[in-house]
């Protein structure tokens, strides 16, 4: 994946950015409030997939901010 930063316009960057802030606080927020939620009562699979998404949004996070290291080639 390519670096945002590369690739987007200064606007487009702070969007993309923004977009990335808003679903960390939101996973960050339902998670705080799992029990509220009754995440998982009825249903052992859904708490689980509940936090694998978490889980794997965690992991991808950096990765999403800088890239992996693939460079654009404009030719």
């Amino acid at each position: 994946m390519y670096n945002p930063k590369d690739i987007f316009t200064r606007d487009g960057y702070n969007l993309y950015m923004a977009h990335l802030t808003n679903i960390e606080e939101a996973l960050f927020y339902i998670r705080n409030h799992m029990d509220d939620l009754h995440i998982g009562a009825l249903d052992g699979a859904q708490e689980d997939a509940w936090w694998a998404i978490c889980d794997n949004f965690e992991k991808l996070l950096p990765v999403l901010k800088t890239g992996d290291g693939e460079k654009y080639d404009n030719n």
